[in-house]
């Protein structure tokens, strides 16, 4: 198996499913296998691998483009031994497929020596991985883009893979969206928020970097979603340096550390608190969802704790680290939501989801509070059950979150919102109001091409 025996150069790979070539052969067709190609040449060690089982599953690939395929990515033999084998290990009653499992057997031969990444947004292979092997490192087809747009210096390669990265988030969704006969219905919107959290700065991404990397640039691309109108410059740069150093995503350099430096005692037992996130992780790979709900009622209680004393001990400091543990909060609050939806309790999520909201705008988030709030609406409106009542509040919760698009002049959000209301209409059979939705969409994108053709991606 290439890249798997014998001597071994030290690299990144990526191991990628079916679903990623196949949405990435739909939005980019004539491009995506030579723009993979340009990141791979540049960057020299990366590596991209498929097994064979996977190859099989793409017939779009004939002719020129299947060699230049193979050219770019590294096609390895899985026998059905391996897989088999890999399955007795594994102790699954209901493992992931076959030929997603052939994957997980290449992902965990790389990663006995090397950085390895399995690229997928298939819920049951991820379960799978993350039991059997935690070296294996998850991307999802979207933060994918956004690592690849990390490892090039080429602005053209970094604006088409971040273009790319808001697309396949969209089809990874409505991917997972389809799959609700396969998945409980409590996991599966838990699965659609996590893979959603990036929209909300509450996972990782994929995005690590080096420390010798943490340069502004990197700063500001790992914390994309700290956005506000109402603070200063300066404050947004403190603020997203701050959050970086207290993530421990990666380690800054001295001129960026040297801004923080008045706050760093707090920020040290900041990063203490927010580290107990990755306890909360493992509990939820393990199933046990109250352990994890337990680790995340003490991280809150913990971090509220934390921006009281900061009022009395850190007073000419307190307005900039009330800002920053808020965004904290944020983050947390989300994730307690997300736990609850574990727990199969809707209800719980749906508040915590509107507290998620509330600290957005504590720590003055503008694109944090319509993320959650849309994100609220969402979970309303994909009903699995076909509960009328539900498509009623995702109609007002919709509305709620297109007003504050409105107010924000985020248009493209606006559009959004618009059309979810018309399809809630037409699914409680209000057909004149999902006609009059339809109109507004209508206005609006002729008004606002740039705004509709985001929206319409």
């Amino acid at each position: 198996m290439a890249g798997y025996r014998g001597e071994k150069k030290m690299g990144i790979n990526f191991v990628i499913d079916t679903n990623f070539f196949i949405s990435i052969n739909q939005l980019s067709e004539k491009l995506w296998v030579n723009k993979l190609n340009a990141v791979k040449n540049e960057d020299g060690s990366i590596k991209y691998h498929v097994s064979g089982q996977i190859l099989g599953e793409m017939p779009f690939l004939k002719g020129d483009i299947k060699k230049d395929f193979e050219h770019v990515v590294n096609v390895d033999k899985v026998s059905q031994n391996d897989i088999d084998a890999l399955k007795k290990s594994l102790g699954e009653r209901n493992p992931a497929q076959d030929n997603d499992l052939s994957l997980l057997y290449l992902a965990n031969g790389f990663a006995k020596g090397e950085e390895t990444w399995l690229v997928t947004d298939d819920f049951k292979l991820v379960e799978n991985a993350q039991k059997f092997n935690t070296d294996i490192k998850i991307l999802t087809p979207g933060a994918f883009m956004l690592k690849l747009s990390t490892l090039t210096s080429d602005p053209m390669l970094k604006r088409y893979y971040k273009g790319m990265e808001k697309k396949l988030t969209d089809y990874s969704i409505q991917y997972i969206l389809s799959r609700k006969d396969i998945y409980p219905a409590a996991k599966k919107l838990s699965w659609l928020i996590d893979r959603t959290a990036a929209l909300v700065g509450s996972s990782e991404a994929g995005a690590t970097c080096d420390a010798s990397e943490a340069t502004m640039d990197l700063v500001k691309s790992r914390t994309s979603y700290i956005t506000s109108t109402e603070l200063d410059e300066d404050t947004v740069a403190k603020l997203r340096i701050a959050d970086v150093y207290v993530s421990g995503s990666f380690t800054i350099d001295k001129k960026l550390a040297k801004s923080i430096e008045p706050y760093k005692d707090y920020l040290d037992n900041l990063k203490a608190q927010v580290a107990k996130l990755d306890e909360m992780r493992k509990h939820i790979i393990h199933e046990d969802i109250t352990s994890a709900l337990n680790v995340i009622k003490q991280l809150d209680s913990d971090l509220i704790e934390d921006i009281i004393r900061a009022k009395f001990e850190f007073k000419k400091e307190y307005p900039f680290l009330y800002l920053l543990t808020a965004l904290q909060i944020y983050k947390v609050t989300f994730f307690k939501s997300y736990v609850y939806l574990l727990h199969a309790d809707l209800l719980n999520a749906f508040t915590f989801l509107t507290e998620t909201a509330y600290w957005a705008s504590q720590s003055n988030q503008d694109q944090a509070i319509l993320n959650a709030v849309y994100m609220k609406a969402m979970l309303f409106f994909f009903n699995l059950n076909d509960i009328s009542d539900f498509y009623i509040k995702a109609i007002e919760h919709f509305e709620y979150a297109r007003f504050l698009a409105e107010k924000a002049r985020n248009v493209e959000l606006e559009i959004k919102c618009l059309l979810a209301k018309a399809i809630a209409s037409y699914e409680v059979e209000r057909a004149d109001d999902a006609k009059d939705f339809i109109k507004m969409v209508q206005d609006l994108a002729m008004k606002n091409p740039d705004a509709a053709a985001g929206a319409f991606s």
